[in-house]
C-alpha cells in the first residue's frame, strides 16, 4: 500500500526528458556498403527541418566546423533560436550571416597536438 506522501510524489520518469542517440552515416566516398552501419542517419536527417522542429537551441561540437558550409548544407539550422558552436579553429570564417547574434562560437583552450576530434549534436527542445 503506497503511503498518502509518496502519492503525491511524481512518477520519476514522467521528470526525465526522452534521449535519442543516433550515430551519422559514413560518406560514401569511403565505399562502405550500407549494410555495414546500420541504424544510423545522414546529416540532412540529423539537422534537417523534421529534427529540428520546435528546437529551441542547437549545441554542435566539433573540432573542425565550416560554418557557412554547414549552415547552406542544413538551412533548418537558421530557424534554431541559439546555435552554439565549440570548435578548434582559430580562423574560423565569419560572414554577416554567421554573425548574427544567435550563433555563440566557443574555441576552448586545447593542447597544440593530439586533440581529441569528437564531434556531437545535442537539440534542446
Amino acid at each position: 500500500r503506497r503511503g498518502d506522501s509518496e502519492s503525491l510524489m511524481p512518477d520519476a520518469s514522467a521528470l526525465r526528458p526522452a534521449l535519442a542517440f543516433a550515430l551519422t552515416r559514413l560518406s560514401p566516398v569511403w565505399e562502405v556498403p550500407a549494410g555495414a552501419h546500420p541504424r544510423t542517419v545522414t546529416l540532412h536527417q540529423l539537422l534537417g527541418r523534421e529534427a529540428l522542429r520546435g528546437a529551441i537551441e542547437l549545441h554542435i561540437h566539433s573540432m573542425m566546423t565550416d560554418l557557412e558550409w554547414l549552415l547552406d548544407t542544413c538551412p533548418a539550422i537558421e530557424e534554431v533560436p541559439r546555435v552554439c558552436l565549440v570548435h578548434g579553429s582559430e580562423d574560423v570564417k565569419l560572414t554577416p550571416r554567421s554573425r548574427h547574434p544567435r550563433y555563440l562560437l566557443f574555441d576552448p583552450p586545447r593542447e597544440t597536438f593530439g586533440s581529441y576530434h569528437s564531434k556531437m549534436v545535442i537539440v534542446r527542445k
